[in-house]
């Protein structure tokens, strides 16, 4: 590896470290203001800037200023989840009352890098198990839910991974297909699977700058009105406490 390959490097290291480490409210940094703080040409500073921004490294406020990316929120997330208290005392006495409240299986699961990971789950005395691997996003409501919170940026980065979802060709008619599983009065989404062997239902929600979801899935002979009245009602009083 060059010496000036080895230097940019650096460079764009250390500007992340000022993003990350000296705007700590996220009010984004100007470039002249950062120039000086780096001690560079604002013309440098700038190509390299635009390189993280593509890669999701650091992005610009709506004042034109910089702030770390998408990417680099991911990280953090990932690193907090990677903390079995945060998943043990936050996210598993909710799903535990879910499944008290409805006697299913329940899963926690977070937007990664494009990427559906499940991260918890609880199953049901009786449980179902999904006939496919749910590699893709869109396979899943409690992936496809995480879509319907998804900025344009977050979107690219699943069609990215993901591609589009059926019969979608562009980012209109992929914002179509998901909403098409919203229940229209509430915030939980719902489908139903092989030719209604397994309903599934899951409810998307921030916490902490990321977007999870939680997931529901039962047999269709076990999803009457009453059952299906409160999956409804564990979810969104699930998403009230996290939220």
């Amino acid at each position: 590896m060059s010496d000036n390959s080895v230097k940019s490097v650096v460079k764009a290291l250390n500007i992340l470290d000022n993003l990350a480490f000296e705007d700590i409210e996220r009010n984004g940094i100007g470039l002249v203001d950062l120039a000086k703080k780096m001690d560079m040409l604002p013309n440098t500073l700038h190509n390299i800037l635009k390189s993280l921004v593509i890669c999701g490294y650091a992005d610009q406020n709506e004042q034109g200023k910089y702030i770390v990316g998408r990417k680099f929120k991911q990280m953090e997330t990932l690193s907090k989840l990677s903390y079995k208290g945060t998943v043990e005392k936050v996210f598993m006495p909710v799903m535990k009352g879910i499944k008290e409240s409805t006697d299913e299986t329940v899963i926690l699961a977070v937007l990664l890098n494009g990427k559906r990971v499940q991260i918890a789950e609880i199953a049901s005395d009786n449980p179902v198990r999904s006939k496919d691997s749910g590699n893709n996003l869109f396979s899943l409501i409690s992936g496809i839910c995480l879509a319907y919170l998804a900025d344009e940026k977050q979107l690219l980065d699943i069609f990215k991974v993901n591609g589009y979802p059926e019969g979608a060709k562009d980012l209109s008619e992929a914002k179509s297909f998901v909403e098409k599983f919203k229940l229209s009065d509430c915030d939980v989404f719902q489908k139903t699977r092989y030719n209604k062997e397994i309903e599934t239902f899951a409810i998307p929600f921030i916490y902490e700058d990321a977007i999870f979801s939680l997931g529901i899935h039962l047999p269709g002979y076990r999803c009457d009105e009453k059952k299906k009245r409160a999956i409804l009602q564990a979810l969104l009083e699930a998403k009230k406490s996290l939220s």
